[in-house]
């Protein structure tokens, strides 16, 4: 299984999320956002297939249940899907998919190349979506606008740290969690021994019952409290359940010890969230999981290949514009009488459009410019501001050597006459002593 999962794009690092309410985030997730397109080669459909059904699971939770939640006067849906699973899914699959790719290369490359396709794209949607929420506004939207230090604190990822902040979207407070599991990954590689047999496990189980440890230490305000929340370790449980799931992949732990761990990341979900509806669905989404770990899908499920692909390839961008721009629209709609059918076909048509509008001129080029382009100007940036220090400070001191003939008469310490020693070790010995010795 290891050279079938090892040949999947680096696609499956990039996240989506779903906001707060939902307990979920996907920021870590798995999420196809490669831009790789239909067609591309090393594709597996099970993993799109789990990946789609997992964004659309986002997509309309918020659509059909957080919006007439958040906004009585929408009315009910004709639908409703509630379970809190999209989110968690595609974060079990990110922890996955870090553990196929991150032993690839140099491990500093591999942070670059996640950073390059996850910042840019996320800093153009928290401003896209501030400025739709601000036009909103305007026009009589019940939707309060954040304040500029909400807005600051959401384009510096400190939304989970700082006291009183609004998120200019709920979905992303997943993002600062999933950055730091790609520098914690990162770490652990370059500086830790992982190629152990026995750590893969012990990270597994660490994921799962550690933060259950420190939730106990957290029912009162403070620092702990503030690190809890912030580095989102309610949910470290699905990456170790994705953990787990590579280590079974490998051959490194068997059918049933990877059902144990299972076992217990689904309790300390239930734990974490007291929602066991959720929980439940999740376990369900686990078998799906587990067959597209497994052999790939053959017969009429090729046919998938292509819509699932394009689909997954522009997953992260539907994740950053699917909850506050289709309340925004959501709400518009209501306004000019449209029901509830119709809303619904124009978020889920929203967010695909946004989708592929932020996967197309955002994502892909900047990641591009940023991991092919950025090193060189950076470095040619690097020689400019040498050569200008330098023009300021002036050359470095080069000591001076006397002339040949002036040594002639001379010793070094070791009493060797200068003028039998060659030029690389006369200048070696600038600096020492001279001594004058009289001519023979």
């Amino acid at each position: 299984m290891s050279s079938s999962t090892t040949a999947l794009t680096t696609a499956s690092t990039v996240p989506f999320g779903t906001g707060p309410e939902t307990g979920t985030t996907t920021a870590a997730s798995a999420g196809a956002s490669t831009g790789s397109g239909a067609g591309r080669t090393g594709r597996r459909v099970g993993w799109d297939v789990v990946r789609v059904l997992a964004i659309f699971s986002v997509v309309l939770e918020h659509a059909t249940t957080a919006a007439p939640r958040g906004f009585p006067q929408l009315g009910p849906m004709p639908v409703v899907w509630d379970p809190l699973i999209g989110a968690n899914t595609m974060l079990l699959i990110s922890a996955f998919f870090v553990c196929v790719t991150v032993r690839r290369g140099r491990p500093r490359a591999w942070w670059w190349n996640r950073v390059a396709r996850l910042l840019p794209t996320y800093l153009v949607a928290v401003l896209v979506t501030y400025g739709i929420t601000w036009l909103g506004t305007l026009l009589g939207s019940p939707i309060t606008l954040p304040s500029g230090k909400d807005l600051l604190a959401n384009l510096f990822l400190l939304q989970g740290w700082v006291d009183g902040v609004r998120y200019v979207d709920n979905s992303y407070w997943t993002l600062p969690i999933q950055l730091f599991s790609f520098t914690v990954a990162a770490l652990l590689v370059r500086w830790s021994g992982m190629h152990r047999r026995w750590s893969g496990p012990v990270l597994a189980w660490g994921l799962i019952v550690g933060p259950l440890v420190v939730r106990a230490w957290v029912d009162h305000p403070g620092w702990l409290s503030h690190v809890y929340l912030g580095l989102g370790l309610y949910r470290w449980q699905l990456f170790g359940m994705g953990v787990a799931l590579w280590l079974w992949t490998r051959g490194r732990i068997s059918f049933g010890h990877l059902a144990l761990v299972f076992s217990c990341g689904l309790l300390a979900e239930y734990i974490q969230d007291g929602d066991l509806h959720s929980t439940k669905a999740l376990g369900v989404m686990l078998v799906l999981v587990l067959l597209a770990a497994g052999p790939e899908w053959r017969g009429p499920a090729r046919h998938l290949a292509r819509p699932m692909s394009w689909l997954a390839s522009i997953s992260f961008g539907m994740y950053l514009a699917n909850q506050q721009l289709g309340y925004e629209l959501a709400l518009g709609m209501h306004a000019i009488g449209l029901g509830p059918w119709w809303r619904l076909a124009a978020i889920i048509g929203m967010t695909v459009g946004a989708g592929w509008l932020l996967t197309r001129f955002v994502e892909r080029p900047t990641h591009r410019w940023l991991v092919r382009e950025f090193p060189r100007h950076a470095r040619t940036a690097r020689g400019w501001l040498s050569t200008r220090w330098l023009l300021f400070t002036g050359p470095p001191a080069v000591p001076e050597v006397a002339p040949l003939d002036d040594l002639i008469g001379l010793v070094d310490e070791h009493g060797r006459p200068v003028e039998a020693i060659g030029a690389t070790d006369a200048i070696g010995t600038v600096g020492h002593d001279w001594v004058l010795a009289p001519r023979s």
